[in-house]
């Protein structure tokens, strides 16, 4: 019955039904429901820069760190994205970022607050934008980002402090599809420091862990001490 009723209220937004929306958020519905072009209301109303029904949503429960559509973004992101800035400026201000999404764009305050809250959060790994199984870090040496005119680059010497307190585990499990840790950015996000900052803490660039991951005897006879073999 919730998901029925959080389905009727993303139609009648969408639709712009104001009426039934008002009706269905007196009920106990499940905000979080994906159709209708994908993303939630929560979405939509953030692409559309509706801070009114964001507010609205987010007080009933919505969720903020929402990825469920094919873009693997947040509502927050989706407001980044087309450029509305009255949604990001009160998101930013009012709810908790997730880590991804706050190391992604820059929002050092969040990344601290999540990470005093969390710290074993630095070595999880999600969907995010374009990127599968990708970790904290790998947003950490991204410095671009985009919206409905292009992308735009962030200075690089605030990323390297960013990047600095994580330490990538040495190698990652590959339990589904390919896992993106922060080094294998370096050339395509044009952040040689980054990526040389994170190398020097062991982390790995994308065509090495593919090289390890298809020859694991290789790689443990080179990690092997010569007096040992």
């Amino acid at each position: 019955m919730r998901d029925a009723i959080g389905l009727a209220l993303l139609f009648a937004y969408v639709n712009r039904r104001p009426e039934a929306v008002d009706f269905l958020l007196q009920k106990d519905g499940n905000w979080n429901m994906t159709g209708v072009n994908n993303g939630t209301a929560l979405h939509r109303a953030a692409w559309d820069g509706d801070l009114a029904m964001v507010k609205r949503l987010v007080a009933k429960g919505a969720d903020m760190s929402n990825r469920d559509n094919p873009f693997h973004s947040t509502p927050l992101s989706w407001a980044q994205h087309n450029k509305q800035q009255e949604v990001v400026d009160w998101t930013v201000a009012n709810c908790a970022i997730d880590l991804h999404e706050a190391v992604g764009m820059n929002l050092r305050e969040h990344v601290e607050a999540r990470l005093r809250e969390d710290p074993g959060s630095v070595n999880k790994h999600i969907d995010m934008w374009e990127a599968p199984q990708s970790t904290a870090l790998y947003w950490a040496a991204w410095t671009q980002i985009q919206d409905v005119d292009g992308t735009h680059y962030w200075p690089e010497c605030p990323r390297i402090s960013g990047a600095a307190p994580a330490r990538p585990r040495r190698r990652p499990e590959h339990r589904r599809g390919r896992r993106l840790h922060g080094a294998g950015r370096r050339e395509d996000a044009r952040a040689p420091r980054v990526a040389a900052l994170i190398q020097e803490r062991g982390g790995k660039s994308a065509a090495e862990l593919r090289w390890a991951a298809a020859s694991p005897e290789i790689l443990g006879c080179l990690k092997t001490p010569k007096a040992a073999r």
